[in-house]
């Protein structure tokens, strides 16, 4: 069979294609969602740790909504997500 080469430059599209399709979600579980996909499918991305910055900060707004909807247990388990899953160190851009 034949061997697919891959091209660089199309891998680097589909990364930055991948991550701006992320983060220009505005629904937040599926901008979560698109976050932790890149994440997986980009383990070695130069901007891994700005994904990260942002899903902690995506977690974070989803629990403000869900402690604002009455959803306590939600919004607290978000918030502890969100924190452990917080990338170390942690950067001044991800509370800015």
């Amino acid at each position: 069979g034949r061997t697919a080469l891959t091209n660089p430059n199309q891998s680097a599209a589909a990364e930055k294609e991948a991550l701006d399709a992320a983060v220009r979600q505005t629904d937040l579980e599926a901008k979560i969602e698109a976050l932790q996909k890149f994440a997986a499918d980009y383990p070695k991305s130069a901007d891994r740790l700005r994904v990260l910055e942002i899903l902690v900060a995506a977690r974070a707004q989803l629990a403000d909504v869900k402690l604002a909807a009455g959803e306590i247990e939600a919004g607290v388990n978000l918030f502890k997500l969100a924190a452990e899953e917080a990338p170390t160190p942690v950067s001044g851009k991800l509370f800015a």
